[in-house]
């Protein structure tokens, strides 16, 4: 089994869709709306942001009994 992607404690939007090369100004709010339609965050999906360590257990607890029938 290979489990591929990312798991985001928190991201800033704003700040993303600042630094990215875009044509205008125009683009550069259509790529802020579509990144916080489509992009979530642990601080999103449960109102704060998790100890690192919380998220780092449950993952291997639910990865193992996954994993190890």
């Amino acid at each position: 089994m290979v489990f591929v992607g990312g798991i985001l404690l928190d991201f800033n939007y704003k700040a993303m869709s600042r630094i990215l090369k875009v044509p205008d100004e125009k683009f550069r709010d259509k790529i802020f709306k579509t990144m916080e339609e489509n992009l979530t965050t642990m601080k999103k999906e449960l109102g704060a942001v998790p100890p690192r360590e919380e998220v780092v257990r449950v993952l291997k607890e639910k990865f193992e009994k996954r994993v190890d029938p």
